[in-house]
Parts: C-alpha cells; structure tokens; sequence
C-alpha cells in the first residue's frame, strides 16, 4: 500500500504545458492582443501563462518578445490613424490612467474597425436598464436597503499602524446632518468623483447653463478631504482645476415616425441594424468636433416600433 501511494504522489497534476505555446504567445501578442486575451486563444488562464512565465525560460522569452511586438503593432496603429480619419476624445487635461486604459482597450482597432466600432460589445438596453436595475432588484432580494436621497460629506478616517480605518460616514439628508457609526468589519465603497458631477439639463424651450460653481463639487469634496489627511489617497485638483476642460455636452433627441432619417443614416454610415448604434460620426471640420450616433431599437424597455434615438456629445 505505501508503494501505490508514493506512485500515485508522483503523478500529480498534469502539466498544460507545450513548448510550440511560445510561438502563439508571439502571434497572438503581435496582432495587438494583451497577455490575458492571448492566453485566452490559447486556451488557459492568464494566472496558468503567468506561472509558465516563471517555470519556463522559453516561454519568459515569448512573453518578452511578445511585449515588444505588441507594442510595435499598437504605435504602427496610433501613427496610421491619422490617415483614417480617427479623432481621439482625450485631451492634454484628462487622466494618464485613462488614457492607458483607451490604448489597452482600442489601440489594436485603430483603421476601418475603430471609424464603425463593430467590436463593441453592447448590452441588450441601456446600460442603466440592462444592469443597474436588474442588480438593485437582485441586491433588495438580499436584504440590501439603498438610501436615496442622501449626500455623502465625509468619510472619517483614523490611522493605525500601516492601515487606515473608515470610521464613520457623514452625510445629509431631508432630516439634515446624519452619521454611521463605521466599525472594523463594516465595508466601505467609495466613488471619488463622477464625470456627470454638476450636470445642469436643458431641453427643446430651454437653454442648458454651464455650472461653473466649485463651492459644492460632491464626491470630489469627499476625496479631498481624504487627500488632505493622508497623500495615499491620491491628488483629486488635477480633476476639479479645469471647469472648462473637464466639462462636455450630451444630447439625446427622440425621432419619431416613419425611419426615413434612420435609412439615410445607415446609407452614410454603411452600418445597418443591429449594429447602427455603432455608426459613430465625428465632424471633425466643425469647431466643436461633436459626435453622434443613432441607438435603433429597443434602447428603453418598451420603447414603441416607431420611435429611434439619436445621441450625440461634444
């Protein structure tokens, strides 16, 4: 019995591994793809390629080589922008980070793909129908209660040691200044800032103003104020320091009847339904570069036959 046992023992988990991976790590990696989706064509996790990297001299030398080629076929594709006409919506003021993110995300589609964005992956509705509803029904099943109507002013803070406990929320509400006790097993999500922060609305009679008061900035007050008390918290001015440049427009108008816009729309675009709501037009000769886009069907839950949506931002 011993003996069957140290067999058995011996055996283990089969290796995944195989030499020719190394080859498709640098093919994957060379059309545009990160580590992660590159191992996802090859069939594992990236946790599995990451511990090959470290057990495999071959393979530390695909990933490296892959890395470079990657990098190569993205700024190839940043530089040939131009020549497609593809208008980037970041400015010198927006956020390294987010910009990063953009790259990662869509660098590898710059040309014919990025000018339609048909590799967009879009939900059934709106986003606020399509996923916020269905999880706040989801999260009240569970005994979840959301308090509306509230506005967070500060988040107390007490340093201890290395770590930095939540100790109380502050916030107002129709019966004014309230606070939560906050104790070491209570969990704390915090949003430190919101691009629709100071949103003003206009519509068909009415003129949309610009809001450029800093007195109350919400969210971002909070995390100044967590900012003031420990550095590790970040630098929110940069985001609160250009109104000007921070500030967009948003428009949605509702056309209803017969699709004759709608037909000429995909006629300009060459993307029909589904896949005109991803028919992004940007005027780049105008000088506010604005940006429209038309959602077809069954953007709203219930929306009627005859009605279309068209979106567009600046």
């Amino acid at each position: 019995m011993p003996a069957v046992i140290q067999e058995l023992g011996l055996r283990g988990r089969p290796t995944l591994y195989k030499p020719e991976f190394c080859d498709q790590l640098i093919e994957q990696m060379a059309e545009g793809l990160s580590f992660m989706a590159a191992m996802a064509r090859i069939g594992v996790s990236r946790q599995t390629g990451y511990s090959w990297v470290k057990q495999h001299e071959e393979f530390l030398e695909a990933f490296e080589l892959g890395k470079g080629k990657r990098l190569l076929f993205l700024e190839r594709r940043l530089l040939s922008a131009r020549s497609h006409g593809v208008v980037t919506s970041l400015a010198p003021q927006h956020s390294v980070i987010e910009c990063r993110r953009y790259l990662n995300r869509f660098a590898m589609y710059l040309g014919e793909p990025m000018i339609e964005l048909t590799m967009l992956i879009h939900t059934k509705y709106n986003e606020y129908d399509s996923v916020i509803r269905p999880m706040e029904a989801y999260l009240e099943k569970k005994g979840v209660r959301f308090r509306k109507g509230t506005r967070v002013r500060d988040i107390e803070t007490v340093n201890k040691g290395k770590e930095t406990l939540a100790t109380g929320l502050v916030y107002d509400d129709d019966s004014g200044r309230q606070r939560i006790e906050l104790t070491r097993d209570d969990l704390v999500f915090f949003t430190n800032g919101s691009m629709v922060q100071k949103t003003t609305w206009g519509d068909n009679d009415t003129v949309v103003s610009y809001d450029r008061d800093t007195s109350d900035l919400g969210l971002f007050d909070v995390w100044k104020k967590l900012a003031a008390r420990d550095p590790k918290f970040g630098r929110p001015e940069p985001f609160t320091s250009d109104i000007e440049g921070s500030g967009f427009y948003t428009w949605t108008a509702t056309i209803k009847g017969p699709s004759k816009f709608i037909d000429y729309w995909s006629a300009k675009t060459g993307v029909t339904q589904p896949l005109i709501k991803n028919a992004f037009s940007t005027f780049k000769d105008a000088s506010w570069v604005p940006t429209c886009f038309v959602y077809g069907k069954d953007y709203y839950r219930g929306q009627p036959a005859d009605v279309n949506l068209m979106h567009g931002y600046l």
